[in-house]
């Protein structure tokens, strides 16, 4: 490998923080039912194939999102029905870890939906492409257009950093 690619792929930052939010018609507790009702997520996030509930821990609710790559664990770490939700990945053996705040706001008769990435890429691969392929934004992305889709809309996510 020459050595300027490997000082390129020491020198990108391993952590991150996107934000984005979509506008939706739906009222916020419509929101909030859909975004935490873990067990149908398979039925509308086009790249979750299924999850399992695990058994709480310290009180806290605890999941396994799982895609045709991942076993993702994660936990509930804040649940403020109808306003707030923090999940965190757990567990260090994945090339990636961090956070999602979900931000519930009603905006008129619909929700404005704000979701917060405080990730961590452990993979200097990963950190690669993230950086110069696909962006660290698209999960969020991804993620804000599934659950438009569910709600049978079609929305835009705006960056808000």
């Amino acid at each position: 490998m020459a050595w300027w690619l490997v000082a390129l792929l020491l020198a990108v930052a391993a952590g991150h923080t996107v934000r984005l939010r979509a506008r939706y018609s739906a009222a916020p507790a419509k929101v909030w039912d859909t975004i935490t009702n873990m067990l149908v997520a398979p039925n509308w996030r086009s790249k979750v194939r299924q999850v399992e509930r695990l058994p709480d821990r310290d009180g806290k609710q605890m999941w396994v999102e799982v895609s045709r790559r991942w076993r993702l664990p994660l936990e509930f770490e804040v649940v403020e029905p109808g306003r707030q939700l923090v999940t965190r990945v757990v567990g260090e053996e994945l090339p990636f870890g961090g956070s999602w705040t979900y931000e519930i706001v009603p905006d008129g008769s619909g929700t404005l939906l704000t979701v917060t990435e405080d990730g961590e890429l452990r993979s200097q691969t990963l950190r690669f492409f993230a950086r110069y392929a696909f962006g660290y934004h698209a999960t969020v992305a991804r993620y804000l257009r599934d659950l438009g889709k569910k709600l049978g809309e079609k929305v835009k996510p705006e960056r808000l950093g």
